[in-house]
């Protein structure tokens, strides 16, 4: 008698190693799977956060060149994590400014001449003021 249940007890340990490990191999890949969906969708707010701030940056230096010289605003701003350069090319007419994050870049098109000066404060994560001034040299400079 004491035989028998020593096997019963055997078989249900047995399966239910086996149904534990049914339920492991299911549910692994839909952990591995949520965690990638979640790095992604991550990631890609982090790229939307940016291309907000390049693109308020963008407006106030319109802004600015449009009201004409010796105009200028004062923009309160957080500054998303991440960004490594920023860099204003300057065209015929107008000027680009390219935010890059090392894996990607985002670019705005502005038809007002752009200066950057400071840019270790507009790469700098956190709450800022940052100045736009049309000068006399024709120039709009973001610090």
């Amino acid at each position: 008698m004491e035989n028998k249940v020593q096997t019963r007890k055997g078989q249900m340990s047995f399966e239910l190693l086996i149904v534990v490990g049914f339920v492991l191999v299911l549910f692994i890949p839909i952990l591995f799977f949520s965690y990638n969906q979640a790095r992604s969708s991550a990631k890609g707010a982090g790229l939307t956060f940016i291309d907000n701030y390049a693109d308020a940056l963008v407006k106030g230096a319109d802004l600015v060149y449009y009201s004409g010289e010796g105009s200028y605003i004062k923009l309160y701003v957080n500054v998303p994590k991440d960004i490594r350069n920023i860099n204003v090319t300057s065209l015929n007419e107008g000027s680009v400014l390219v935010i890059s994050t090392g894996e990607s870049q985002i670019t705005k098109y502005t038809k007002a001449p752009l200066r950057v000066s400071n840019i270790e404060k507009l790469k700098r994560e956190g709450s800022k003021e940052i100045s736009i001034a049309y000068g006399d040299g024709g120039v709009v400079t973001i610090s």
